[in-house]
């Protein structure tokens, strides 16, 4: 696999999305607060179904979870600087405590799953349903 694909998603998620939001949100002049969710929503993955939309598509299903995962492991630096750069003049954003957030909730739990699945699998099967 060539490193074009995963890099157009890269650039649509952490670039193009952001930008439509921005532009859109501008473009109907909602109220500040409705901004900045608005534009919050645009910069937050929204990968969690694609891999299925893929498959029931006929499309490249290695491709949308690699996207998925790369987008996941990139969030705890990406959402954090394009909220703080897109909405920190509307709502106080602070960088560091949403990083670490995203790590406790989303990569975490993820690695934690990962090294139990690989490295005590019966574990792994007790947990899961």
């Amino acid at each position: 696999m060539t490193p074009l694909p995963l890099s157009m998603g890269f650039l649509a998620q952490y670039a193009l999305k952001p930008a439509l939001g921005v532009f859109v949100a501008r473009l109907f002049g909602v109220a500040p607060m409705f901004y900045a969710g608005f534009v919050l929503m645009a910069c937050v993955s929204s990968a969690k179904l694609s891999s299925y939309a893929s498959f029931l598509s006929k499309g490249d299903v290695a491709l949308s979870i690699l996207l998925t995962s790369s987008s996941t492991i990139a969030s705890v630096l990406f959402i954090p600087l394009l909220t703080g750069l897109l909405i920190g003049s509307v709502v106080p954003v602070d960088a560091i405590a949403m990083s670490k957030s995203i790590l406790q909730v989303v990569l975490f739990p993820v690695t934690l799953g990962l090294v139990l699945n690989t490295y005590k699998k019966q574990l792994y099967l007790f947990f899961n349903p």
